[in-house]
């Protein structure tokens, strides 16, 4: 499997997740998923006890936990989704 292939097993894992909790839920909190040496991909999240957290804190926690995860070998590919709110162009006109 190439590192192109791998990166879409993982978007095929991860992107039904975040879609089915948006149609469930109106919303998702950021999730990861890995691609372990073996090929197998298991979804991942962080959880500290706060119901309501901070997207940007999740997104930090998951990228540390996916770093040490590739330190330490255990993975060949991480994929984090997270949401973005759509903005108009022409919010953006002075931006560009």
């Amino acid at each position: 499997m190439t590192p192109k292939e791998e990166c879409e097993e993982l978007m095929n894992e991860i992107l039904p997740f975040t879609i089915n909790c948006l149609e469930k839920y109106g919303e998702f909190f950021p999730c990861g998923a890995v691609m372990k040496n073996d090929k197998t991909i298991t979804l991942t999240t962080s959880y500290d006890g706060d119901e309501k957290p901070e997207s940007k804190d999740v997104i930090d926690k998951l990228e540390n936990i996916h770093k040490k995860l590739a330190n330490d070998n255990e993975i060949i590919a991480s994929a984090i989704a997270y949401g973005l709110h759509p903005i108009r162009y022409t919010q953006l006109s002075g931006f560009l």
